[in-house]
């Protein structure tokens, strides 16, 4: 339950190194909620922050495209289902031009398409 965060360690995760970590975040209906948790340690990368889970640092809010293979071998485990993260906007980036190559298209709508198929 929620109630029982309060007895675990949060991998904490921030964008840039010295800010402070909004603590576990769940959706209420489109409102996101916050639950400030303890932790051992706060990182600022996405390896840092699965080993650290992997590691046995603590809970980490992580999409599950990127931990499938984890989730399978029972490496991790999932808790609070029902307490989804909000979603996290995903970003390309690419060099500004007047006209934008095809190659470059070609290549944001097979991604997007790849995305669409797991989200």
């Amino acid at each position: 339950t929620l109630a029982d965060l309060a007895h675990h360690q949060l991998v904490h995760y921030v964008r840039p190194l010295g800010a402070r970590s909004a603590g576990f975040e769940y959706l209420v209906g489109n409102k996101v909620q916050r639950l400030p948790m303890a932790g051992r340690v706060t990182v600022n990368s996405t390896d840092a922050y699965q080993s650290a889970c992997l590691g046995g640092f603590g809970i980490t809010q992580v999409p599950q495209l990127g931990i499938h293979d984890l989730l399978a071998s029972g490496e991790l485990v999932a808790v609070l289902p029902d307490y989804q993260a909000p979603p996290l906007d995903v970003s390309l980036l690419y060099a500004g031009q007047r006209h934008l190559p095809l190659r470059v298209r070609v290549f944001m709508d097979w991604l997007t398409a790849i995305l669409q198929a797991h989200l």
